[in-house]
């Protein structure tokens, strides 16, 4: 079985993602991994490197996301937080 993942990074969209795109038009791909790593880099280790208004529209964000993800393809989007 072909799997791709789709690794979502600081674009959140689904209807112009090129990477997305390529994967579903992709007949050789039948399984789709959808995955969000939340990176203490960038973010911090508990989210100190935001502000609460950013952490909210990321996590707004990231639920739309998923909901999206489950309506279009039928999948969970992976979360995932450590180094990527």
């Amino acid at each position: 079985m072909s799997v791709a993942i789709v690794w979502f990074r600081k674009s959140l969209r689904l209807d112009d993602n090129p990477a997305l795109s390529q994967v579903c038009s992709d007949p050789s791909i039948q399984s789709v991994l959808p995955i969000y790593i939340l990176d203490p880099e960038i973010h911090g280790e508990s989210f100190e490197k935001i502000g609460h208004a950013r952490i909210r529209f990321l996590l707004e964000s990231l639920e739309d996301l998923s909901t999206r993800i489950k309506e279009k393809l039928g999948q969970k989007l992976l979360f995932a937080q450590g180094n990527p």
